[in-house]
Parts: C-alpha cells; structure tokens; sequence
C-alpha cells in the first residue's frame, strides 16, 4: 500500500483496500488496473464508484492480490491527472456504475 498525490496505491493489500472501500463508498472513485502491462486492455486504466459491488463484494475477493490493483482517491480530477501523467490517456469510465455522468 502507498500514498501518492492524494492516491492510495493498494497492490497485494486486501484489508487496506477493503477498509478503504468501506470508508468511502459515497465519495471515492477505484481504478482498476492490470499488474501486468504487457495485459493492459486498451480500455485501462478504468474508472469506477468506490461503491460498485464488483470492486468491493468480501464475496468476490482477490482485488489487489490477484492479477489487479487498484489507484483511490476521492478526487476524479486527481486520479485523471494521474491517468494522463502515468499513461498519457484519460480514465475510461464503468458504464455500469457510470463514475463521472457528465461529459468531459
């Protein structure tokens, strides 16, 4: 787990980041991301409500100690600062929990 710019940073961290899931899952935003690169889907890195049940169901497990991690913050603007900076494209967002509902 780390800190960065306002980011969380949970990497083989399932405790951390279920505890952060829990404590903001009105006001914080997941990305997803693939530990591999050479993996990355061309719709990575992805966006989502720190409240979407996928990210956070204790029934699916294996977020951050399976082949993903994932970057949270409360601030969008500040995870696609860091998206733009770290892999020069936006967020994609989850058309399911639909994290930013109006155009960019």
């Amino acid at each position: 787990r780390g800190r960065m710019m306002g980011l969380e940073q949970f990497f083989d961290d399932e405790d951390g980041y279920q505890g952060w899931v829990n404590t903001h899952d009105k006001d914080g935003y997941v990305v997803n991301l693939c530990k591999d690169r050479k993996r990355f889907p061309d719709t990575y890195p992805m966006l989502h409500k720190a409240s979407h049940k996928s990210l956070s169901s204790k029934k699916i497990g294996d977020f951050t100690t399976g082949q993903y991690f994932k970057i949270c913050s409360t601030d969008r603007e500040e995870l696609e600062r860091w998206s733009q900076s770290e892999f020069g494209r936006p967020l994609f967002r989850c058309k399911i929990c639909n994290p930013w509902p109006t155009e960019r």
